[in-house]
């Protein structure tokens, strides 16, 4: 198969277009947090998306898990913002391309995936969610498979299928997993802090239909709510049941702007073991 590279959407904006600036800034968000992990202990994550500036150290709190892991396949769940017609989504790629380098995609396991859901192969996708978390994992795992999976409707229904099909990968029972999601989107400071509080309680919880029942309220804007369920119901059938919360802010936290009325977006990192 020849290459195919999907070139980054959004380098030189959400975080810096140059290799240098880049690490120098992961190592900047990585330094001061003190290192409890142990090695190969991490199975899943949940980390947010936003633009570095804004979600990179809270990010960084839950990738400093990984340090010296060994892992070398990784599969990212994220919600697709763009519209597309579809239900879920991957790059018609062979590899993801970031200023640190370029990562390969398991097109074999994609293949194997497609067999179970329907899954829509994009030709130059310029989705954000999944492409972020990629530096962090470059910078401290080097070289890894990337399973890309990009999920594009609402219907917490279809998410049986999903578990159903992704379980099926063998050969990433013992890779690493990770669910990008934002928490709440809303127009005021205060609103955001009060409704990430459920969230972050239910996770502390670990209990599903809690969360679930949390997460898919009408009220709840977490963008990537349905990666965070399909994640955690993979992790409860794979036996991994230990969820820290390792770092949770939002960005009026991180601007100090939290006057009435301002948009506010909520971030969580968290170790699933």
């Amino acid at each position: 198969m020849s290459i195919q590279v999907r070139p980054s959407a959004v380098a030189g904006s959400w975080y810096p277009g140059n290799a240098q600036e880049l690490s120098v800034l992961i190592n900047d968000f990585l330094s001061g947090i003190e290192d409890t992990s142990n090695k190969g202990d991490t199975w899943g994550l949940i980390v947010p998306h936003a633009g570095y500036f804004y979600s990179g150290r809270t990010a960084a709190h839950g990738f400093a898990k990984l340090r010296g892991s060994t892992q070398k396949k990784v599969a990212i769940l994220a919600p697709m913002h763009r519209w597309a017609h579809g239900f879920y989504f991957a790059p018609r790629c062979t590899h993801y391309e970031t200023p640190l380098g370029q990562v390969a995609v398991d097109t074999e396991a994609l293949e194997t995936l497609a067999r179970h859901i329907p899954i829509t192969m994009l030709d130059g996708d310029e989705e954000h969610a999944l492409e972020i978390q990629l530096p962090f994992l470059q910078h401290i795992l080097g070289d890894f498979v990337l399973l890309p999976l990009m999920i594009g409707h609402s219907d917490i229904q279809l998410l049986e299928v999903l578990v159903e099909a992704l379980a099926g990968l063998d050969d990433y029972r013992q890779g690493l997993w990770i669910a990008s999601s934002d928490l709440n989107h809303e127009s005021d400071y205060e609103t955001v802090v009060r409704k990430d509080a459920k969230i972050i309680s239910a996770l502390k919880e670990n209990h599903l239909p809690a969360l679930e029942s949390v997460l898919m309220k009408d009220s709840c804007t977490a963008c990537g709510r349905l990666s965070i369920i399909t994640l955690l119901r993979l992790a409860h059938q794979w036996g991994h049941s230990d969820l820290e919360i390792c770092d949770h802010l939002n960005s009026g936290d991180v601007t100090g702007e939290k006057t009435p009325g301002q948009y506010t977006v909520g971030y969580v990192s968290a170790v699933i073991k």
